[in-house]
């Protein structure tokens, strides 16, 4: 699988040219020379590893994002308390 990130750049190296939102090299392509499309992919122990680290970051992303949705009522309960 080919990130989304990584497609234009290997696009580009195939040879396509970016023609506004569109890579084009041909007119058309067909299925045959998608086939033929040789594309890079890591080993894939190094594709495992790197999806643990994106799965650890998303971790760490919902953490950050439930402590910042907590705030406003921890905030709340603090003003009540002393206030």
């Amino acid at each position: 699988m080919i990130s989304r990130d990584s497609l234009p750049q290997l696009l580009t190296q195939l040879g396509f040219r970016k023609q506004g939102a569109i890579y084009s090299k041909t007119t058309t392509i067909n299925a045959t020379i998608m086939r033929n499309i040789k594309a890079p992919v890591p080993p894939l122990a190094d594709q495992q590893k790197l999806a643990a680290e994106v799965e650890a970051l998303e971790r760490d992303i919902a953490n950050a994002q439930a402590v910042i949705a907590a705030a406003p009522a921890r905030k709340q309960a603090i003003m009540q308390r002393y206030l």
